[in-house]
């Protein structure tokens, strides 16, 4: 008899309530579907391997000739609860389908996952078919379930009708019309990424509306992406007569420890030395003549590259200020040659000021339009925000630029005691506004000096005019005025630190929230261990 505490199930409601039916499953909010097997089978094949196998009955058999209840049919426990479970057994039944709920594209997610999941073919025809219709309606809303679901056909439809009603804003790189999505869960960074290619692709260009959901076959070609993520190899030493052995975390596995000097480690890290004295005083006792071992909560990569470390240089977990500064000196290298990964990578770890570091950098070098893998592993949200950075600044630096520009007047007294005309000048200063896209006031002012430079070498070369700007002060004039203008400090500090103007904040778009796996669907949210050697620091934060 079940104990009072223990929760009850309840009933389906018809027709998953027939007392016809010879199996039951058990959702995940415990509501039991009384289900005909031979149904189950034909429509499902994992089901009907399954079903081949004893199955446990509802309520145990009565003693033969004692009072009690007879057995009830098998009971299957499932991992979806009762709206993902109606919904998907209504498509397999023959009974009326439930339109009102393959309406709602956000519905039809657990159920497609659950449809595949038990290899049951015609709800995901049938579902697919659904989304197909409603995608001239709702392309955003059937992109988001495609790319949850993995279905590409889906994807690339929905893209293109996407493409037939959007209208981009002033050439900005964010996808505004992605904040409809919410936190975007289920999502990945490289989907947002190629679905924003597609959308930008200028028309009768080369870009297909084809593998929306796949990461190109070789990163390394689109934009900066980088593959030189080999791991360096595992930390050893030939300095002979090791006394500890420094084992990581087995959560990840099988691993083998790195054989280390008891003496290095206690100079390198006070919490190593108390550690180390605490296991020579129990092994002193036990007259242990066995290595001592030191247990650590990193994983494999980060634990080798720490020792490494204080093997070859002189505040942390570990409280290793020395390493820790040699560390940030080594990130800030790679961050700077590698930025939109140092970004993601430093987002994914919650290390908020290296990431806005790394977003600077981004916007200085203009790599935010290129790809890297790592987006695969990282949720839109994450990507959405940097876009939204970089527009910004981007936007604050136009206009700084602009009004730099208004204060100029159109004509300079000269040397001459006349006046010069400058509005050519002026409007090819302007032109380049137009034209181009800045990362800093020093980058409008190196883009402002060249067009000065060709402009009066044109002069020159046609002998037009050129008298008037060299010889009488108006060149200098010129350069003193970019001098003037854009040596004070531009907005782009601001706009990073102002969360509210740029619509982010590290600590609420963290993965730690976002659903998303390594493997690129659902799951954990954080990268695999390791991952972050992808940056090729040959050290590990």
């Amino acid at each position: 008899m079940a104990s009072p505490d223990t929760p009850q199930s309840t009933a389906a409601t018809a027709p998953f309530d027939q007392p016809s039916a010879d199996l039951i499953l058990r959702t995940a909010d415990l509501v039991d579907f009384r289900v005909h097997s031979q149904i189950l089978a034909q429509a499902s094949p994992f089901f009907a391997s399954m079903l081949t196998l004893p199955q446990a009955p509802a309520c145990p058999p009565s003693t033969p000739g004692a009072p009690g209840l007879d057995a009830g049919p098998p009971v299957v426990p499932v991992s979806e609860d009762r709206a993902t479970l109606e919904l998907l057994l209504r498509l397999v039944y023959p009974i009326p389908k439930p339109r009102a709920q393959m309406d709602d594209p956000q519905m039809m997610v657990p159920a497609l996952r659950a449809a595949m999941k038990y290899d049951m073919a015609l709800p995901v025809e049938i579902m697919s078919e659904r989304l197909a219709a409603i995608t001239p309606t709702s392309p955003l809303q059937a992109w988001a379930v495609a790319c949850r679901t993995g279905l590409e056909d889906i994807a690339c439809g929905a893209a293109e009708a996407l493409k037939k009603t959007w209208t981009r804003p002033d050439k900005l790189e964010a996808l505004a019309f992605m904040d409809e999505l919410g936190d975007m869960s289920g999502i990945s960074a490289g989907d947002y990424f190629r679905l924003k290619q597609y959308l930008m692709s200028e028309p009768g260009a080369t870009t297909e509306c084809s593998n929306l959901l796949s990461p190109p076959p070789n990163p390394e070609q689109v934009g900066n992406s980088q593959s030189e993520g080999a791991s360096s190899p595992g930390f050893s030493t030939d300095i002979p007569g090791t006394d500890v052995e420094c084992w990581p975390s087995s959560n990840i596995g099988q691993t083998t420890p790195f054989a280390a000097h008891q003496s290095v480690l206690a100079i390198h890290s006070p919490v190593w030395k108390s550690q180390i004295a605490s296991l020579r005083a129990a092994s002193a006792s036990a007259r242990s003549n066995q290595p001592l071992t030191l247990q650590f909560d990193e994983d494999p990569a980060t634990l080798s590259a720490l020792l490494q470390i204080c093997y070859t240089h002189e505040k942390g977990k570990y409280d290793m200020p020395h390493i820790v500064a040699y560390i940030r000196l080594a990130w800030d290298d790679a961050a700077s040659r590698n930025p939109l990964e140092a970004y993601f990578i430093a987002v994914n770890h919650r290390l908020r000021d290296c990431a806005k570091a790394a977003a600077k950098e981004v916007l200085v070098k203009k790599t935010a339009l290129t790809y890297v893998s790592v987006m695969e592993r990282l949720p839109p949200l994450v990507y959405h925000c940097l876009l939204v950075y970089y527009d910004t600044c981007r936007t604050m630096l136009r206009e700084q630029a602009l009004q730099a520009l208004a204060n100029l007047p159109e004509r300079v007294y000269n040397h001459s005691r006349r006046y010069v005309d400058i509005t050519d000048i002026r409007k090819a200063w302007e032109g380049a506004i137009d034209r181009e896209w800045f990362g800093s006031l020093e980058g409008i002012k190196q883009v402002f000096q060249e067009e000065l430079d060709m402009f009066l070498e044109k002069l020159a070369s046609h002998n037009f005019n050129y008298m008037s700007y060299n010889d009488s002060g108006v060149t200098e004039y010129l350069r003193g005025f970019l001098h003037c203008a854009f040596a004070k400090q531009d907005g782009t500090e601001r706009a990073l630190n102002d969360d509210h103007s740029c619509h982010w904040n590290i600590g609420d778009i963290s993965t730690r929230s976002t659903g998303m796996d390594v493997s690129g669907r659902s799951g954990s949210g954080r990268l695999a261990p390791g991952a972050i050697g992808n940056l090729n620091l040959n050290c590990t934060l």
